[in-house]
């Protein structure tokens, strides 16, 4: 910990870290991923002196392609550090898009602390819409199992997290490094998507624009070989692997011959095909990126829509990601209604420092709407354990109609008798009986199978009046 009577000095933010030259403290780092709840990421005491006294640390330079830190000290003279990363681990699958209103989406991570440590706490920082975050504590599930629900959303919503934890010994881990995961509740609807797993580009062009001293256009698809930022080793690189798949879009890839950075004075672009967007409302931009660029006032990295800039990089500070990131960007108002949108991406640089740039992948044109209105409404159990039972209550069913109870691995959603419902393919009957006079019924499983340990299912009820098909809301059950 920082001691409360020291003295900060000179402090400059890359990313969501804050480097401080913090006096007799030495060089210490903050994470700010968080504004309203800093935390210590690092500390490194070149020192002797502490408390109030003006003595000790008192520049520090986080802005090595290596990816060292420079430190000045007034007594003790330069020091060159590097900070490896975080001790502690979190391994997690983002959740996906869901039709889900009622919730709890659960969040389940791997979290291993640094060793001969315990996790002390961990949390899900969760925001919807863009509107402000909420913070859910994890629980211990089992083993280095960590999870959380974050409540329903009313639909159409995105919804946008990260998971934090700290060890006893303060260690810090966050996942994403930088930026959030997101899904969307709702139907969506995708216009156009890409992975760039093809075996040509399909459309997308790429070129130098011949406004700069340098012709280098180094746009590439293909696997990201790590390299970029200074070489292997930085914190800055480009990414060891793609989004998903194999393959992505990225300036220099760091293949033979290449160094994964890009080059000084370019201005180049990448830019989609054609997408006939006609009759479509609210459209989303939606991609993963890895961004390595310096601040706009030296390198511009810039989104556009047929030629209007929708989105560039910060002026007050680097873009460093160091992990994939899901962006979403709203261009309804340029692309709806429009049967010919393109998008660009583009990179120009100066003289000074070269990064690694852009890295693209799972880019989608889409809209989203709210989920298909549920008739019936579906309760019961969320958790279960091997052996014992689970049970599950309809109510607002047609009098005396057969219903059943309706289990799936998945939310994908399929269609039968022309209703729509919120599982998907492949579809298996848990139960099936009639309602009473008021619509309501209740059932209770059979005892869980010890095969269904660990994994998650969905739940959705069905009934049938004779002429029409009703459905529910749907449900998750994880099986412990």
């Amino acid at each position: 910990t920082v001691n409360g009577n020291s003295i900060a000095h000179n402090a400059t933010i890359v990313g969501d870290k804050a480097y401080v030259a913090w006096y007799g403290e030495g060089l210490v780092v903050v994470d700010i991923s968080d504004p309203s709840n800093p935390s210590l990421h690092a500390q490194y005491d070149t020192s002797s002196y502490s408390g109030t006294s003006y003595n000790g640390a008192w520049g520090v330079y986080p802005f090595s392609p290596s990816g060292v830190i420079y430190i000045s000290d007034i007594e003790e003279g330069f020091h060159i550090i590097r900070i490896d990363g975080p001790p502690l681990q979190i391994t997690h699958t983002p959740l996906g898009d869901t039709k889900d209103q009622t919730g709890p989406y659960i969040v389940s991570a791997q979290i291993v602390p640094s060793s001969g440590n315990s996790i002390a706490s961990a949390s899900v920082v969760y925001s919807v819409d863009g509107g402000s975050s909420q913070s859910l504590p994890m629980t211990n599930s089992s083993g280095d199992t960590w999870q959380a629900g974050i409540p329903g959303q009313t639909s159409p919503a995105t919804v946008s997290y990260h998971i934090s934890a700290a060890d006893a010994q303060g260690s810090q881990g966050r996942d994403p490094v930088s930026g959030d995961h997101s899904f969307i509740v709702g139907n969506v609807n995708r216009i156009y998507s890409n992975d760039f797993e093809g075996s040509g580009d399909e459309g997308w062009v790429h070129a130098w624009t011949g406004n700069s001293s340098n012709n280098q256009d180094d746009w590439q698809r293909g696997g990201p070989a790590g390299q970029g930022g200074g070489g292997g080793g930085s914190s800055w690189n480009d990414p060891n692997s793609a989004a998903s798949g194999s393959k992505c879009w990225a300036n220099d890839l760091g293949g033979s011959g290449w160094n994964g950075e890009y080059q000084s004075n370019i201005d180049n672009y990448l830019e989609s095909p054609v997408v006939d967007c006609s009759g479509a409302t609210g459209v989303k931009l939606r991609f993963n990126r890895w961004l390595t660029v310096e601040n706009s006032n030296a390198d511009q990295a810039q989104i556009s829509v047929n030629g209007n800039v929708v989105w560039t990089n910060s002026s007050s500070g680097n873009t460093l990601d160091t992990s994939w990131s899901a962006q979403e960007i709203d261009i309804s108002q340029w692309a709806d209604n429009n049967p010919s949108v393109q998008v660009r991406f583009s990179l120009t640089s100066d003289a000074n420092l070269n990064l690694g740039g852009w890295a693209l992948d799972d880019f989608e044109l889409l809209t989203v709407s709210g989920s298909d209105i549920d008739t019936i409404l579906l309760t019961g159990d969320t958790t279960g354990n091997v052996g014992s039972t689970v049970s599950y209550a309809i109510a607002s069913a047609p009098p005396s109609a057969k219903w059943w109870l309706l289990w799936s691995p998945n939310l994908n959603g399929f269609t039968m008798l022309g209703q729509p419902f919120d599982l998907g393919q492949p579809i298996f009957i848990l139960f099936k009986g009639r309602a009473d006079a008021s619509g309501m019924a209740s059932t209770t499983s059979p005892p869980i199978p010890s095969g269904a340990a660990g994994k998650t299912v969905y739940l959705e009820a069905a009934a049938y009046d004779g002429m029409t098909l009703y459905d529910s809301n749907p449900l998750v059950l994880v099986v412990q």
